[in-house]
């Protein structure tokens, strides 16, 4: 009864977010940063030929296997964002049920949409495009503009406070999206869009679920195996 009593204590103590608290960042980062990157995007798109220099194009290889490559490289790398959560970043506030919702809406139906079609569809497909014009050849200047933009897209996040140890990971994340981008028939952004979600997803959201169970096993293990409800 006292390590129940002990247990109990310490799950009232648990930080819970809620929607509401999640909706005071969503529309201000929507209207601040993800219109702004649909903005350019589109802009890009109109002096550059239409939606397909941009990569707002079906994927070529057909939806089903875009869809399965992408959950697929997605789920990989949402895994190992979870992961990394947990050793660079060990505090949460545990999301409830409908936050939880809403934050994967957020990060695969908005975010990574919005991220890609500025990042990978319009600033390294000019990269790439201003590489090749250079002289630097086909093979170097998908490698030096996927590279490039890699560095710029990890720092940039430093905007939102993140540690360094979080935009090196952004960083060759990019380096991932940028490459699924040129490799892959197209261009097409959704491949690269759903893999940026899952991962996204991962760290900044799910990650979040992770640590509390993992803070839950430690629990049982710290005052003896009993029935905790989440």
């Amino acid at each position: 009864m006292y390590s129940r009593a002990i247990i109990a204590d310490m799950e009232t103590r648990i930080v819970r977010n809620h929607p509401h608290e999640t909706w005071r960042w969503f529309w201000p980062d929507v209207l601040t940063r993800l219109v702004p990157f649909w903005a350019v995007a589109l802009i890009a798109a109109h002096f550059l030929g239409g939606p397909r220099a941009v990569g707002l194009i079906a994927p070529p290889q057909g939806w089903p296997a875009a869809l399965a490559l992408g959950v697929g490289v997605g789920a990989v790398m949402l895994v190992l964002a979870v992961c990394w959560r947990v050793q660079v970043a060990p505090g949460y506030r545990l999301p409830t049920g409908a936050d939880q919702a809403l934050q994967s809406c957020f990060y695969l139906i908005l975010n990574a949409p919005a991220e890609e079609v500025f990042w990978r569809g319009t600033v390294q497909a000019l990269a790439i495009r201003e590489l090749l014009a250079l002289g630097l050849g086909p093979a170097g200047s998908a490698i030096s503009g996927v590279g490039a933009v890699a560095i710029i897209f990890g720092a940039y996040h430093r905007l939102g406070g993140y540690p360094w140890k979080f935009n090196i990971a952004a960083m060759l994340a990019g380096a991932l999206f940028g490459t699924l981008y040129v490799a892959l028939p197209g261009p097409s952004i959704v491949v690269a869009t759903i893999v940026h979600g899952l991962t996204t997803a991962g760290y900044l959201s799910w990650g979040d679920a992770a640590l509390h169970r993992l803070h839950l096993r430690r629990l049982r293990r710290k005052f003896g195996e009993i029935h905790i409800t989440p």
